[in-house]
């Protein structure tokens, strides 16, 4: 048998020439070759088995939000774990849109789960209301969408009217915008990117060239611009790629002008109005230029949105001093479409007493 040399007599450790790590010594040698015996006689069990992770691993990260603690590697993960939420909300929006639409869908096409079976299909059925068998078909339809979109509404704690806007959104995107529902599906962009998009889509003629230009450019941006920015950029994109002239689609936009009020807290309302932007904008200069005047006078103490918002009311509220002998304002002749012009020119603009508390609701 054969017998190994003396430890005294082994060559000092060296490194190794292939890779530079030195060569166990002779009393790493030995410990290995204690570990063997004991593992042999069943006395010890392997390093490897007896490992535990509480015995290796660092105490724990710095909280989250420490600065002044978290090292760089441990802000770098908490960073990469926020994308990695931020994508998944994405993904899993478009996922909830596509399903809503899947079921109004379904709805449509097979009413039967959620009115019951066609009647119509009864060669001895009448309609007690007199309708035909195709009208009766169309309230089938009507019926199971609604029914749909109300079993859905209370399942998702939303309103009927949130979950058809949904559905029309990712149905104008998977239609007209493909490229930018990919991006929204796979959660690279974000739902105020998607639904902007879609609006703006839904607005577009139907050419299917407008569409693909108009998709081709809102999916390059949606992934690299703040939801503001890709607003701003998607609309000058649509502008574009629109096939009508400015003239016809103001013409038919104008016809949605109104003025709207919205209550608010504590007393207070917001007054809205839809106009052509021409008078829109000079209107906001008339008020712009009275409020500067006003806040000129050294004893003023009102913001110049206040006193914008002074104005205005003075404007539309304020009677002239003949106000009882005069008819009221005479509408012009209709410019554009635009809607009838009135003189608005401010008699006073005092600034206003303390209003008296709004009465209970």
């Amino acid at each position: 048998m054969d017998t190994s040399a003396p430890l005294a007599d082994r060559p000092s450790p060296a490194e190794r020439s292939w890779d530079g790590v030195p060569w166990p010594t002779d009393d790493e040698l030995e410990d290995e070759v204690a570990w063997a015996r004991l593992l042999d006689l069943g006395a010890a069990s392997h390093p490897d088995e007896a490992f535990s992770a509480d015995d290796v691993l660092p105490d724990a990260p710095a909280a989250p939000l420490d600065a002044t603690r978290a090292s760089a590697s441990d802000l770098d993960a908490i960073l990469g774990h926020l994308e990695l939420i931020a994508a998944e909300r994405h993904r899993l929006a478009a996922e909830e849109g596509r399903l809503i639409a899947a079921v109004l869908r379904d709805a449509a096409a097979d009413p039967t789960p959620w009115v019951g079976p066609d009647p119509t299909l009864d060669l001895l059925w009448s309609d007690p209301r007199g309708r035909t068998a195709a009208a009766v078909r169309r309230d089938r339809v009507d019926l199971a969408q609604r029914a749909a979109a109300a079993e859905m509404a209370v399942r998702l704690h939303l309103s009927e009217q949130t979950i058809r806007t949904r559905a029309t959104h990712v149905e104008a995107l998977r239609e007209r915008c493909p490229r930018l529902w990919d991006e929204f599906a796979a959660g690279r962009t974000s739902e105020r990117h998607a639904v902007e998009a879609a609006r703006l889509a839904t607005s577009l003629p139907d050419d299917e060239t407008a569409w693909s230009a108009f998709d081709d450019g809102v999916a390059e941006t949606a992934t690299r611009l703040t939801p503001t920015k890709f607003t701003v950029a998607a609309r000058a994109l649509r502008e574009r790629v629109h096939a009508e002239s400015i003239d016809v689609r103001h013409r038919r936009a104008a016809r949605d002008r109104g003025v709207w009020m919205t209550p608010e807290l504590d007393g207070m309302a917001s007054l809205n109005a839809l106009l052509p932007a021409e008078r829109a904008r000079s209107i906001m200069t008339r008020l712009d230029r009275a409020a500067r005047h006003l806040a000129a006078a050294s004893d003023e103490e009102r913001t110049l949105a206040q006193l914008r918002a002074d104005v205005l009311a003075d404007l539309v509220t304020t009677p002239t001093p003949d106000a009882a002998a005069v008819d009221p304002p005479t509408a012009l002749a209709p410019r554009n479409d635009s809607g009838p012009q009135f003189d608005a020119t401010p008699r006073h603009t005092a600034a206003p007493t303390d209003p008296p508390a709004p009465a209970p609701a």
